[in-house]
């Protein structure tokens, strides 16, 4: 019963609200008081109140209540769109809407609470849609038929008075904007008129009668009419030429257009009386007035008079001027003044010149380099510079005359460059005639005097000095006044004061006989020296002479040749070490000075392992910068007196003396551990490392030779050792010997066909028939038995026998296809090359003249490389190989996959095989699974990879049936290895290659004989 008595207590809460509305001014809280009202009165979930934007079709959330303080927005805080959702809804119809239930309702839009009920009251005033009252609340059928009647009263009620404010703000607003627009355009006016007092041209505004509506204050002052007085006044009062003919003004202001001003020419009247000259720019105003403004151009026409003065002067001075004077234009190529006189200067026909081409013709053809260097000084001289140049020209009669020229660029482009010339040009062909007279006769006494020796010098008998040549003072700065009182001896060198006085007194007691001194020093008048050759001679007896004459000459560059030369041959010239030459001696002067007494010498020799890769992964400056800091790193470990050299490319040597096997040790491994890290060079970080061998003096050798020798075994052992350095052994010079032996005979058994190939059958392994044979080098030693091939090749790799080797293989294997095609097996063989091979200049035509040499097709050739040598000089590879492959030779790519990124590499190489390395199939006998498992998954992805490039793939090293199987089911192409056959002599092949294929169960289909 009290719900019900709170429900219909309506009227006491509306005369409440409108108690409310009254004491609220403004539109925003008139509608937070009615909202509050309702939501009270109603104890509803929220309560929100929109107002309608007729031009948007919105419904703006003014003013809402919610119970609580979720911190989450409603979304009646957004616009709602007319006939979007409830709300929408009920503005569109402009009818109450009641829901009880709003999970059954189509229209209605769930908020972020589970709302079940709802009620929406449209505000109307005369039909006219003002607004909408929204409540929600969580229980169904919340709302009664008097709660709509409620709220529907509170909605008519606020209905008129919620449109009286609106219009009542909307008339705000527009009295605000009138207001604005008020004091913008007082601005404007304000800045239009500050802009018209302050320019410094008079400003006219005129009616289309002449009569003066305004004018600014530079007006006032050029005229000297006071501001009042010009604006009782007309155009043709201050204007004469308007004055005199009143129609043509009124003509000139009807041609006038807007925003078409136009320029004219008059003349001002002052009040004075004075007259003076104007351009007045006339316009015609929107509102059919007229503005002018008036420049004072008097001074303008003052300086044009004054520059035609001037011009009319300078015309006359050089019209009357002895000399030439020209103007050229740079861009036109054209002598824009003075060719006339120019030509008339030289006896030629006034029109003979317009051009610079056309002055050239004349120029003495031994000048032309003068005037060369003369452009070059124009187009790179500053802005006051005078460039001065004289040459040869031939005049009318073919004479050559001398001409002079000062010029100078009076214009330039923006970027300096120049536009225009102007200059001079005065003949001095007598003063050159004077000069070379006067040149000739100087020649004549110098040629006497000066050139019989480079200086000359005339002593008393006391050694003091006489006389001395110009040349004298050029060589040693002294002039005749500096040495009246010096002798000879003041000015030699005091190292080499006694080798000259016995010289001196050698001539003394020998008169009239030369003695030559080979080289001494002479002291400059700077402190400098020089060295000199000299020749004496007394002639004391000859009274004409009476004196001691010295002839000498500087041959400073010949000793700096000398020690150049010196430095050439001792120094390195990337690090400024010593070389392995001044090495060599150093050691030798060791050894010598160590056979007075007990003395060692040890000698260090450091190899850097990755320079090659580096220079080739990474450029030569990248190497360059490696050795310096790998001499650096070595040098900062050292005493100040032990010796270090460059001895070779990726090499460094470091003499120690009195040191035990201890203390070296220490030293080198002091050394090594320094590159543990990495190093930065440039912007790259790089791995470097060094190894080392030592040797030592007398234990290990008894001459420098030697002992570098052993040094050099000693660290190729390194090689080979898990240790980064090591002594020299006595072992290892049996290996030397052994090695060089094997070398001789190498190149004997090359010469004499002691070599042989052998041939093993690459095979298909779908159908097992042989595809082609590889060639195998074979060494039958006749002492030592078979020769590993590895071993021939690194011997012959060392030294530029790897050349003649290659040539022996490809033409004994290409022989051989000539050999079994005349037998009708048509067999083609793949050769190997080394990476010297490949990057030698002329390889691909020593192959080509033994393909012609047995007129043999190049189809049935293969060359196979080992990725490392391809990669050696990529370009080069590329194009060597490329070569090759256009005579139609196969390239087939060795031991893939080891060691490389050979993804990129099939994409720039022109490879038609990829053979993969015989590690990775021996690899699936490892007892370990794991390492079966990844060994077999290599193989698959290579063969999938060649197949991906369309390339052929051959896995080398097949031993066993399972290992075929394995790659048959990878889809591998072709096979190699002891299953098929071992490599076997030409004749004891040629069986099975007449057979064509390989007879085995695991090749299922039919063979066919090559014979068949």
């Amino acid at each position: 019963m009290e719900f019900e008595s709170i429900k219909t207590n309506h009227l006491k809460s509306i005369q409440q609200l409108a108690v409310s509305i009254a004491k609220v001014n403004d539109l925003q809280g008139m509608l937070d008081s009615i909202v509050d009202h309702i939501y009270s009165e109603l104890n509803s979930f929220d309560c929100a109140l929109f107002l309608y934007e007729p031009s948007h079709q919105d419904l703006i959330c003014y003013s809402y209540r919610k119970q609580g303080d979720s911190g989450k927005e409603s979304f009646k805080l957004k616009p709602v769109k007319l006939g979007s959702g409830i709300i929408g809804h009920t503005a569109e119809i402009k009818q109450t809407v009641r829901v009880d239930d709003t999970d059954q309702s189509k229209i209605f839009v769930q908020d972020l609470q589970k709302n079940y009920s709802e009620l929406c009251v449209p505000i109307l005033l005369a039909d006219e849609l003002i607004g909408v009252i929204d409540m929600e609340h969580p229980d169904k059928a919340f709302f009664t038929e008097e709660d709509a009647r409620y709220v529907e009263t509170v909605a008519s009620m606020t209905a008129y008075l919620i449109k009286q404010h609106q219009s009542k703000e909307k008339l705000h607003l527009t009295i605000e904007k009138l207001k604005f627009d008020e004091k913008k355009l007082r601005d404007k006016e304000i800045f239009y008129r500050n802009l018209m007092e302050q320019a410094s041209d008079s400003i006219f505004i005129h009616d289309q009668s002449g009569r003066f509506l305004d004018v600014n204050q530079q007006a006032v002052l050029s005229l000297g009419y006071s501001r009042e007085e010009l604006l009782q006044m007309r155009v043709k009062d201050i204007d004469i030429e308007s004055g005199q003919n009143r129609n043509s003004g009124i003509d000139f202001y009807r041609s006038l257009r807007p925003g078409e001003p136009v320029v004219v020419e008059c003349k001002h009247q002052r009040k004075d009386g004075s007259v003076f000259p104007v351009e007045v720019k006339v316009g015609l105003l929107s509102d059919d007035n007229i503005i002018a403004v008036a420049r004072d151009v008097s001074k303008r026409q003052q300086v044009i008079k004054e520059l035609d003065t001037s011009k009319r002067f300078m015309q006359d001075i050089i019209n009357t001027s002895p000399d030439v004077i020209y103007v050229y234009d740079f861009e036109k190529d054209s002598i824009i003044d003075g060719a006339d006189r120019f030509a008339r200067y030289l006896g030629y026909d006034e029109n003979r010149f317009d051009k610079w081409s056309s002055v050239l013709d004349i120029i003495h053809p031994n000048d032309l380099p003068i005037l060369e260097v003369r452009g070059d000084k124009i187009r790179n001289s500053r802005s006051d510079e005078v460039i001065k140049s004289e040459g040869r020209f031939k005049n009318a009669k073919g004479d050559w005359v001398w001409l002079k020229n000062h010029c100078k660029i009076v214009k330039r482009t923006e970027q300096g460059a120049p536009l225009i010339e102007v200059g001079t040009i005065s003949d001095i062909t007598h003063r050159k005639t004077m000069e070379r007279e006067l040149i000739n006769k100087e020649e004549y006494y110098r040629a006497l005097v000066e050139n019989a020796f480079d200086g000359i010098v005339l002593y008393d008998e006391k050694g003091r000095v006489q006389f001395l040549s110009k040349s004298v003072e050029k060589l040693l700065g002294y002039r005749a006044e500096d040495v009246t009182s010096k002798t000879g001896i003041d000015f030699i060198f005091p190292s080499d004061v006694e080798l000259v006085r016995k010289a001196w007194h050698w001539v003394m007691a020998h008169p009239n006989q030369i003695y030559r001194i080979p080289d001494y020093r002479l002291l400059k008048k700077d402190g400098d020296m020089i060295w000199v050759e000299n020749t004496l001679i007394n002639l004391l007896d000859d009274p004409v002479v009476n004196g001691i004459i010295s002839n000498f000459r500087d041959i400073s560059h010949k000793k700096s040749a000398e020690q150049s030369i010196y430095k050439i041959s001792n120094y390195d010239s990337l690090t400024e070490l010593p070389n392995r030459n001044f090495l060599r001696q150093q050691i030798e002067r060791q050894i010598k000075k160590s056979k007075n007494g007990p003395s060692s010498i040890t000698l260090v020799y450091f190899d850097i392992v990755q320079l090659n890769s580096i220079n080739n992964a990474m450029g030569h400056w990248v190497g360059d910068q490696v050795l310096h800091y790998v001499a650096r790193t070595i040098r900062e470990n050292l005493d100040e007196f032990d010796l270090i050299a460059r001895s070779g490319n990726d090499e460094f040597a470091v003499v120690l003396t009195e040191q035990n096997p201890f203390e070296v040790s220490q030293l080198v491994e002091r050394i090594l551990n320094s590159f543990d890290n990495i190093i930065r060079i440039g912007d790259l970080d790089l791995k470097v490392s060094l190894r080392a061998g030592i040797a030592r003096y007398p234990e290990d050798a008894d001459n420098a030779e030697d002992l570098l020798s052993r040094a050099e075994v000693a660290v190729g052992r390194v090689k080979n050792l898990s240790t980064q350095y090591t002594f020299f052994q006595p072992q290892d010079s049996e290996s030397i010997r052994y090695r060089i032996n094997l070398e001789r005979e190498l190149v004997q058994a090359i010469d004499e066909e002691a070599l042989e190939l052998f041939y093993q059958p690459k095979v298909c392994l779908r159908t097992g028939v042989i595809e082609s044979v590889e060639a195998l080098l074979r060494w039958n030693h006749p002492q030592n038995g078979y020769v590993s091939p590895q071993t021939i090749v690194n011997i012959a790799e060392a030294n530029s026998l790897i050349y003649k080797l290659t040539s022996w293989v490809v033409d004994n294997a290409v022989k051989q296809i000539k050999d079994w095609s005349e037998k009708g097996l048509n067999t083609r063989i793949a050769v190997n090359l080394s990476a010297r091979d490949i990057q030698r200049e002329g390889f691909e035509a020593d192959i080509r003249s033994s393909l012609q040499k047995y007129q043999v097709d190049s189809t049935l050739l293969d060359i196979e490389i080992t990725e490392s040598a391809a990669m050696a000089n990529m370009e080069h590879s590329v194009q060597t190989l490329r070569q090759l492959s256009d005579l139609g030779i196969g390239i087939s790519l060795d031991d893939f996959g080891t060691g490389y990124s050979s993804i990129s590499y099939l994409a720039s190489l022109p490879v038609d095989l990829v053979k993969i390395d015989q590690t990775f199939i021996q690899g699936l006998k490892q007892a370990s699974e794991q390492a079966v498992k990844d060994n077999q998954l290599v193989i698959k992805n290579i063969i999938r990879l060649a197949e991906s490039f369309k390339l052929v793939s051959l896995v080398e090293g097949i031993e066993t049936i399972e290992q075929c199987r394995l790659l048959q089911k990878y889809n591998c192409d072709l096979g190699q290895g002891y299953l098929f056959s071992k490599p076997k002599s030409a004749s004891d092949i040629e069986p099975l290659l007449r057979k064509g294929y390989i007879d085995m169960d695991i090749f299922k289909v039919a063979k066919p004989s090559v014979n068949d």
